[in-house]
């Protein structure tokens, strides 16, 4: 439901629907469908609501909202919130799922492990340069290194022209 009230609060704040997408993650198409049935409702952009009375429409427009409490499968996340928060520091959203499902033999997918990590606190990683980073912090390709990876592991290799022996 917090979800919902989000969309209406950002959308009476003025913002434009690729700015909404972009900061609440929510798809364009899916925000008109909402958009559209407060409208309908006859709720308009320029008469602000309060937060309590945005509660009590999507209550009542919406009965299926959750009101905040969280599905059963993202519950069954909350025991490990702590590893996933420290995992996300270093690594990807989907590497961090792999590694939980692989561990823990949680069944949970990875759409909803995105939506949970939406709730943590943790920043997103920064962009990667050209090729990646590399374990020692530097940035881009070095032309005598290799780097392999297999989905268990990844690991870099020195390679050695017939000059260097």
């Amino acid at each position: 439901m917090r979800d919902l009230q989000e969309i209406f609060e950002h959308w009476q704040a003025g913002d434009t629907l690729r700015a909404m997408e972009r900061n609440l993650g929510v798809d364009r198409q899916t925000l008109r469908k909402y958009l559209m049935i407060a409208q309908d409702a006859g709720i308009r952009r320029d008469s602000p609501m309060t937060p309590e009375a945005w509660h009590i429409w999507i209550r009542d427009t919406f009965p299926g909202a959750r009101g905040g409490q969280p599905t059963a499968k993202m519950a069954i996340l909350t025991p490990h919130r702590e590893w996933i928060e420290n995992a996300l520091q270093t690594n990807h959203v989907s590497t961090v799922w792999q590694r939980l499902c692989e561990q823990t033999r949680i069944d949970v997918s990875l759409s909803t492990f995105r939506r949970y990590c939406t709730t943590l606190a943790v920043p997103p990683r920064g962009p990667r340069g050209p090729g990646g980073f590399r374990q020692d912090g530097a940035v881009g390709r070095d032309p005598n290194v290799v780097r392999l990876s297999t989905q268990e592991h990844m690991c870099d290799e020195q390679v050695y022209s017939k000059s260097d022996s």
